[in-house]
């Protein structure tokens, strides 16, 4: 009849969501909006183009992309915390002294933005003898050999 289709919503939300799960996969497995054009459309420049341009534009203000990339970075970063934990630790048992700094912060077991202040007085005794002196040159000798 000429009439135009009935826009279906929930399809468009569908697809729209599918696509921004690649895209966030893609950017997190370290695709460029370029590279991921040319996979897209890779024998139209026009179509690449809007691509580029949509993918970027997502970038820049797409908060549930944000979160989407967000989470992938810390399931990784949680899949290799004990092989960067040992690293780290091999580091700072070798003398490196920022890695035993940053396992000393990560532990919890050192802060170095609490300042720590002591408002009452401080009394250190050191009690170490001091040598004493002797004038050897006072001495008579009165048993000695002469020697040529």
């Amino acid at each position: 009849m000429g009439l135009p289709a009935i826009p279906d919503k929930k399809a468009d939300l569908e697809r729209e969501e599918r696509f921004r799960e690649a895209l966030a996969d893609a950017i997190h497995a370290g695709k460029r909006p370029a590279e991921i054009a040319r996979q897209m459309a890779p024998n139209d420049r026009a179509r690449q183009k809007a691509i580029r341009t949509r993918v970027r534009r997502m970038l820049y203000s797409d908060a549930q992309l944000a979160v989407g990339l967000s989470r992938r970075a810390q399931v990784e970063f949680l899949m290799n915390l004990g092989d960067m934990s040992r690293a780290v630790s091999s580091r700072a048992s070798r003398g490196r002294i920022d890695a035993a700094r940053f396992m000393a912060e990560a532990s919890g077991f050192h802060n170095p933005r609490v300042r720590h202040e002591h408002s009452g007085e401080i009394n250190i005794k050191l009690d170490v003898p001091r040598p004493s002196y002797e004038d050897t040159r006072s001495e008579e000798v009165t048993d000695a050999d002469v020697v040529d």
